[in-house]
């Protein structure tokens, strides 16, 4: 948590939500599902009409915080990605009928932090799609709506 901005107690929520037991656990079974997804070298499966918005950092490396401007490997490094990262976001938001890019033009990487409205827009816009959208009714899915 070094070098984040934080202090007191913000800085101890951090560092207690980083240690929860669960956490390492979850960080390593995305890796292993990523893993698997790049070794098995098939194209992902469609996301179907499930709304979708994919947030995209809208602001290079460099206007973060605690960036080092004289880190010039990690500067090129961010060049070269970037229109790699903001391709793979965009694919990831055409997975869906219903999905959506957003370019967070006032954040980096972390958006949630950077531009938290932009996070709770998008979600509430997914939200009230979802509320939405017409119902397959339960009977033709197999579910029955009486009592047992």
């Amino acid at each position: 948590m070094e070098g984040s901005g934080l202090a007191g107690q913000e800085l101890e929520q951090a560092i207690a939500m980083q240690s929860q037991t669960h956490i390492p656990g979850a960080m390593s079974r995305e890796y292993m599902s990523a893993k698997l997804d790049l070794e098995a070298n098939a194209p992902p499966p469609s996301l179907g009409d499930i709304p979708l918005i994919v947030l995209t950092q809208g602001l290079p490396l460099a206007e973060e915080e605690d960036y080092d401007p004289l880190d010039l490997e990690e500067i090129e490094e961010d060049k070269r990605e970037r229109p790699i990262w903001n391709q793979l976001d965009l694919e990831l938001a055409q997975l869906s009928s219903q999905g959506t890019q957003v370019f967070a033009m006032k954040s980096t990487h972390n958006i949630a932090e950077m531009q938290p409205e932009l996070v709770i827009s998008s979600i509430e816009s997914v939200v009230a799609t979802v509320r939405d959208a017409d119902r397959i009714p339960v009977e033709e899915v197999g579910l029955s709506t009486e009592k047992e």
